[in-house]
């Protein structure tokens, strides 16, 4: 799956690596989290 994020070269420019990593990590979790709840549950 490919994930586009805009405007993340501003975001680049404001944070340090450190922290653009850790954004960016905290972001990707809360839509996997989301997908999770939102996914139908396979039964079968």
């Amino acid at each position: 799956m490919r994930v586009e994020v805009l405007g993340v070269d501003r975001l680049a420019k404001k944070l340090k690596p450190a922290d653009l990593k850790e954004a960016l990590n905290e972001s990707c979790l809360l839509v996997e989290n989301t997908a999770k709840e939102n996914c139908p549950v396979d039964s079968g």
